[in-house]
């Protein structure tokens, strides 16, 4: 009870932070059926509490407790660890994720001393947000309890579970995209932010960029198939997002720039890049309304690249379409 008085207080304090999670867990235990201990072991409950702080988009570390009661053994198990948790890109409104962790158990057998254990802990999970900075998750997790000298064996537990998650910080709520979220709190959400990665407290315009900068190059992550000028609708994500922040910003204007590698022609090259970039124009006045006058269209070819032409991913890199703000 000492390690889950300890992590309490630690809470008490992380309700007046930003940027930090809780986690409440009810599941079930499952011996791993191949020592000793298991053998004898049957299933039975797990309760956990976690506080983690996220230090960027997709990581967060923090501490955890775990409660394992195995009644028909007598045992039971209190742990507090160390984790890390990496969130995946969300799938619709679902958002896969890993754990791994690292710790003490405190092994309490009945009529005997308790004793000290070395544990590891790996898992797997979705969660889906219910209510603002609510979710609602499961995951599935492998625990390992190193033995000691005089008990029969270690013990190998998995435990799936249902959880709790509060975040305390920016609002996470449904869209009709995904989850919306300001992870570099500039008050532009990330669903329409060109520079998601803006540092604290720097000034951003409309489209989350800085506001010193007086040359801004947004790329635009088109694809286009060898030789085409087709844009790939299953890239488009990138320019919907610029139509976006067209439509509410009518004052800004736009040079779109089409980029080529050094692969063959340097003139069809660049007729290439021309065509592409057209083909990016046509897309954002015809789905997002744009006038065509905001819309200027470069074709580069291959006179400024990112990476070396001497290599497949550098040429690649090269085959691009940007976006340069000219005017606000």
């Amino acid at each position: 009870m000492k390690h889950l008085a300890l992590l309490l207080c630690i809470l008490s304090f992380s309700a007046f932070a930003t940027e930090h999670r809780v986690d409440l867990g009810l599941g079930l235990t499952f011996p791993q059926a191949h020592t000793d201990f298991n053998n004898e072991a049957d299933t039975d409950t797990a309760i956990y509490l976690n506080y983690r702080q996220k230090t960027s988009k997709h990581l967060s570390f923090g501490v955890g407790y775990y409660r394992f009661d195995f009644t028909d053994t007598d045992l039971k198990d209190d742990v507090v660890y160390l984790l890390g948790r990496y969130d995946f890109a969300s799938f619709k409104y679902l958002r896969p994720f890993a754990t791994i962790g690292a710790g003490m158990a405190n092994v309490d057998p009945e009529g005997s001393s308790d004793y000290m254990r070395f544990t590891t802990y790996a898992g797997a999970g979705i969660d889906t947000v219910i209510a603002e900075n609510l979710r609602l998750g499961f995951n599935f997790n492998y625990h390992f309890i190193t033995k000691k000298t005089t008990a029969k064996s270690e013990q190998t537990i998995y435990i799936p579970s249902l959880f709790l998650t509060y975040a305390f910080g920016p609002k996470e709520t449904h869209s009709a995209e995904a989850t919306i979220v300001d992870y570099d709190k500039d008050g532009i959400k990330d669903s329409e932010d060109h520079c998601p990665n803006t540092k604290m407290g720097v000034r951003v315009n409309a489209y989350g960029c800085d506001v010193m900068k007086k040359d801004i190059t947004i790329a635009l992550d088109v694809k286009f198939e060898a030789y085409k000028t087709e844009i790939d609708l299953s890239s488009t994500s990138q320019l919907d997002k610029m139509g976006r922040t067209l439509v509410k910003n009518p004052e800004i204007f736009i040079e779109i720039q089409g980029h080529s590698d050094t692969s063959g022609d340097e003139k069809k090259n660049t007729e290439l890049s021309k065509q592409r970039a057209q083909s990016v124009k046509d897309y954002l006045v015809r789905k997002h309304g744009i006038t065509s006058e905001r819309l200027l269209v470069r074709g580069y070819g291959p006179k400024f690249p990112l990476k070396s032409n001497e290599t497949a991913e550098g040429r690649e890199a090269n085959r691009r379409v940007q976006a340069k703000i000219i005017s606000k």
